[in-house]
Parts: C-alpha cells; sequence; structure tokens
C-alpha cells in the first residue's frame, strides 16, 4: 500500500482557472501551421509557479501525489455542483503541462491525482503536492 508522508507543497493561483484547450491548425501559403492558441496563459501559469518556488528545484525521483481544487465563478443561477464547462479532465490537463519542469521534473512522478471543480465568489487554483511512501 502507498501512503502519503509528507506534504511537499501548497500553491494557489488567484483568478478563473484554465483549461487545457486544443491545438489548432490554419492553412499558410501551400502548407498548413499548427499552433497552440493558449501559449500566452499557459506561460503566465507557468510564470506564477516559478515565482511561486522562488528557485526551489522541481521535485526528482519519488512518487507524488497531486491534489487540485478548481473554484469556479458562481453564476447567478446554479445547481449544487458544477456540472459546467470548463471540463474538469481539461482544466486538470491545463495545470500539470504547466507545472512540468518546474513544480516536478517530469509528470511520470505522478502516481494519484485528486480533483474537484467547485463553486465560489472568488475563483482560484489550488495545487497540492505530496511525496508517497511504499509503507
Amino acid at each position: 500500500m502507498i501512503d502519503i508522508i509528507a506534504s511537499l507543497l501548497h500553491i494557489r493561483i488567484q483568478g478563473e482557472p484554465i483549461a487545457k484547450a486544443r491545438h489548432r491548425a490554419r492553412r499558410q501559403g501551400t502548407g498548413i501551421k499548427c499552433y497552440n492558441p493558449q501559449a500566452q496563459q499557459d506561460n503566465w501559469v507557468a510564470y506564477l509557479l516559478a515565482h511561486e518556488l522562488a528557485g526551489r528545484p522541481p521535485v526528482e525521483d519519488q512518487p507524488l501525489e497531486v491534489r487540485l481544487l478548481f473554484g469556479v465563478a458562481k453564476p447567478k443561477s446554479h445547481r449544487k455542483y458544477p456540472a459546467v464547462k470548463p471540463d474538469l479532465d481539461n482544466l486538470i490537463k491545463s495545470i500539470l503541462d504547466c507545472a512540468n519542469g518546474i513544480l516536478w521534473s517530469d509528470d511520470k512522478l505522478i502516481c494519484r491525482i485528486l480533483a474537484e471543480k467547485i463553486y465560489v465568489d472568488e475563483p482560484f487554483t489550488d495545487i497540492k503536492i505530496y511525496k508517497m511512501s511504499d509503507n
């Protein structure tokens, strides 16, 4: 059984959570050019994560559990649970992609992900990383 033995990091990013967008393609001359329509947003999240670490190296060579909490803006009329866009899996992918090489050396280290999307008055993204042990 794998148990959590230590909390390594907790980061909160204020603002509406950003979901992973699909790459796009467009014609350019006689060819096709692929691009990431979300590159600026990804770079901004990566910058915020790196700034929070303040020069601390990424976690290496240990299994990790990542807990993500996405607080999305509460609409005027809403249900108890936010079964609305953005999709939870796209929110997860966005954070994991932006954090790779910054919070951890490689996302292969992530062995468990717990994620939740909730309604809040002030949107945010919480990232908690835990070291796991084989005890």
